[in-house]
C-alpha cells in the first residue's frame, strides 16, 4: 500500500471522527456495509472509484482526501457565483485560456512550478474541449503530457498494463489507490478523471491561479468581468430579439 493512499485513510479516518459518526453511518455514506467500510480503514480493501465519487459529491472533497489541501477561494469564485448555470462552462473555459496565456508568456512567480501549472492548465483545457469526443481520454492526454508510455505509465501506478489500458480507454474506473497515486507521481487532483458531472475545475484552476504575480491576477480579472458582461449583454440582446419577433 503506497504513503500516499494510506495518508487518504488517514484523513478518511478523521473526517469521520470530526463528524461523530459510526462506521456504520460511514458505510452508509460510500453505499458499503459496515463490515466492507471497516475493512478499508483497516487497509484490507481499497476503496473503489464509485464510492469516492459519492463522498465528493455529497459529503467532502475528493481532492482534499487525496491530496491534504483544502480548496482555496480566489476570486474566480466570486465571478463564477456571478454566472448563471449555462454560462460557468464558458466562464471557466475563458479563466483557463487567460491563464495559459500567463504562464507562456510571463511565468509563475515560483519557476519550480511552471512545468506542472502548464501541463495542468493545458490538460484542463483538452477535458474542456474534447471530454465529448470519442476518443478522447483525460488519461491520455496527462500520459503523453509527461513522455509516458502505456507501459511506463503502468509502473508509475504500480498496476499491470492491461489494467491501465482498461482505464486509459475507459472500459473500468482507477480505485482510490491509483488515483493518489497519479497524484503523488504526477500532480494531477482526483477529480480531474471524474465524469464530467462530478469534476471539480475550480480546485485545479485556483491551485495554478494562485502561483500567478499578482499583477498578472489583476489583468486576468479584468478581462474576466468584461466577459461576464459581454455574456450579459449578449443574453438580453437575445431576449429583446425574442420579444420582437412575436
Amino acid at each position: 500500500m503506497s504513503a500516499s493512499y494510506d495518508a487518504f485513510i488517514k484523513r478518511l479516518i478523521e473526517y469521520r471522527k470530526n463528524n461523530d459518526l459510526s462506521q456504520e453511518e460511514m458505510g452508509k455514506r460510500t453505499n458499503l456495509t459496515q463490515s466492507h467500510y471497516n475493512k478499508i480503514e483497516n487497509r484490507n480493501k481499497i476503496m473503489s472509484y464509485n464510492s469516492l465519487v459519492v463522498l465528493n459529491s455529497e459529503y467532502i472533497s475528493a481532492d482534499f482526501l487525496i491530496t491534504g489541501i483544502e480548496q482555496k477561494e480566489t476570486v474566480l469564485n466570486d465571478l463564477l457565483m456571478q454566472c448563471g448555470e449555462t454560462d460557468k462552462a464558458d466562464f471557466l473555459y475563458m479563466a483557463v485560456i487567460c491563464i495559459e496565456l500567463v504562464i507562456k508568456y510571463h511565468g509563475v512567480v515560483d519557476e519550480t512550478y511552471k512545468e506542472i501549472s502548464t501541463k495542468e492548465i493545458e490538460v484542463l483545457r483538452s477535458d474542456m474541449e474534447e471530454e465529448n469526443t470519442a476518443d478522447y481520454s483525460v488519461w491520455k492526454c496527462i500520459r503523453k503530457l509527461s513522455n509516458l508510455t502505456q507501459e511506463q505509465m503502468s509502473q508509475e501506478l504500480d498496476i499491470d498494463i492491461k489494467t491501465y489500458r482498461d482505464i486509459e480507454k475507459g472500459k473500468s474506473k482507477p480505485n482510490v489507490e491509483i488515483l493518489a497515486l497519479v497524484y503523488e507521481k504526477l500532480g494531477y487532483p482526483p477529480s480531474l478523471f471524474f465524469e464530467v458531472d462530478n469534476k471539480n475545475y475550480l480546485y485545479a484552476i485556483n491551485e495554478v491561479w494562485l502561483r500567478l504575480p499578482a499583477e498578472m491576477q489583476n489583468i486576468i480579472e479584468k478581462e474576466l468581468r468584461g466577459f461576464l458582461d459581454f455574456i450579459s449583454s449578449i443574453r438580453e440582446s437575445s431576449i429583446v430579439l425574442k420579444k420582437e419577433r412575436v
